[in-house]
């Protein structure tokens, strides 16, 4: 019992206590999602005009830097992003910017789920803290239509 090592026991246990990691399907559906909030971005911000032109284009900056996030989180976990066939996208300003307000939501509620992830919880942790402040500045926006 003198050459137990309490270090392996204890490495033992945090791996069996772990949440598995995101598999690369599972990031996928993440992705997904993240590419088509960044496309109604970019037409938020060709439709609206002054400040909240602006709101919408530092939203679309963001978007751009998470869509970024995940495909590297997809690399690492050795998937493969299939192509994407184009989307009829909302044209409609109001309704694009509640589908914006819902799918954020969303997504917070995803990447917050997944922030107890050993590998990837601190850039879960990140995303979801972006996807609120998406979604304030959406709500912001749609009070001033």
């Amino acid at each position: 019992m003198d050459n137990f090592d309490w270090n392996t026991e204890e490495e033992v246990w945090r791996r069996v206590l772990a949440v598995p990691g995101p598999v690369g399907e599972d990031v996928l559906t993440l992705l997904g999602p993240a590419m088509d909030a960044a496309g109604d971005y970019g037409f938020l911000s060709c439709e609206l005009r002054g400040p909240a032109r602006e709101k919408a284009a530092q939203l679309l900056c963001r978007q751009r830097e998470t869509v970024l996030c995940l495909r590297g989180i997809l690399r690492l976990c050795g998937g493969q992003e299939p192509p994407r066939p184009c989307r009829n996208r909302e044209r409609n300003t109001e309704k694009c910017l509640r589908n914006c307000c819902r799918r954020a939501r969303q997504a917070a509620r995803e990447y917050t789920s997944r922030t107890a992830a050993p590998d990837f919880g601190a850039a879960y942790q990140v995303l979801a803290s972006r996807e609120n402040e998406n979604i304030t500045t959406l709500l912001a926006l749609l009070g001033s239509l």
